[in-house]
């Protein structure tokens, strides 16, 4: 990025740019504060305007793993008093981390369904996952969202492997009354790799779904399903994000 003048001049002319309401300036600015050092970036994070502060959030959900002072700053926006800003931060943590799982924990009872659906997949990509985790994003495949449940039963889909209750939350949600909630379930009973006879069960049920889109992912899943044979033959579970 060339130099404009002085660097009190640089800095003021790229926080005009992120904090243009204009997308395209506020996409330049993303990609000349990105270009620079963590430090810059971590000063956005702290800055006055919302937009700016949310710029620098999304910048870091791609800039993997973070620093620990990168992760700290992200908690602390996550609770920002901006819902722009939380909902940038939210998706750029790391669940493995205890603070940003104990603010994901929060941020699944907010009263914002887009917060809690990027909480419930953030906490999906926790490893390990705590009892905590997979107790919260039980209670998430519940919500009265539909895109709350669909994200909190991808989540589940993995912790099956382990937890009967995820599997239990996730064989419910295979009744659900939102079409995309019985897409969601179908791809993590696949994700489970359960040799299960139920499973197979409600895929064969789903697959004969009144929603098109529904019985095409059941049709498929069945395809792919696994089988005592299949473990057997010691061939790995297809695994789907």
């Amino acid at each position: 990025m060339s130099r404009i003048g002085s660097a009190a001049v640089l800095e003021s002319a790229l926080i005009a740019l992120l904090d243009s309401p204009d997308e395209t300036h506020r996409r330049e600015g993303m990609n000349r504060l990105a270009a620079l050092e963590s430090s810059a970036v971590r000063a956005a994070m702290d800055h006055e305007a919302p937009r700016v502060r949310q710029a620098a959030a999304r910048i870091l959900s791609e800039r993997r793993p973070h620093t620990e002072v990168e992760s700290r700053a992200l908690v602390a926006r996550a609770e920002d008093e901006e819902i722009t800003v939380r909902r940038a931060a939210l998706g750029a943590l790391d669940a493995s981390r205890p603070d940003a799982a104990a603010v994901l924990l929060r941020a699944l009872s907010d009263e914002d369904p887009a917060l809690r659906s990027l909480a419930a997949s953030a906490l999906g990509r926790a490893r390990p996952r705590s009892r905590e985790v997979v107790l919260a994003l039980v209670g998430g495949s519940r919500d009265e969202d539909a895109f709350v449940r669909v994200a909190a039963i991808h989540a589940l889909g993995f912790a099956a492997v382990e937890s009967d209750r995820a599997y239990h939350a996730i064989a419910d949600a295979s009744v659900d009354p939102s079409p995309a909630v019985r897409s969601a379930a179908v791809v993590a009973l696949l994700a489970s790799c359960r040799d299960d006879p139920q499973v197979r069960r409600i895929l064969e049920r789903l697959a004969g779904d009144a929603d098109d889109q529904v019985g095409r992912v059941a049709i498929a899943a069945l395809r792919n399903a696994p089988t005592s044979a299949w473990r057997e033959a010691g061939r790995p579970p297809i695994r789907h994000p």
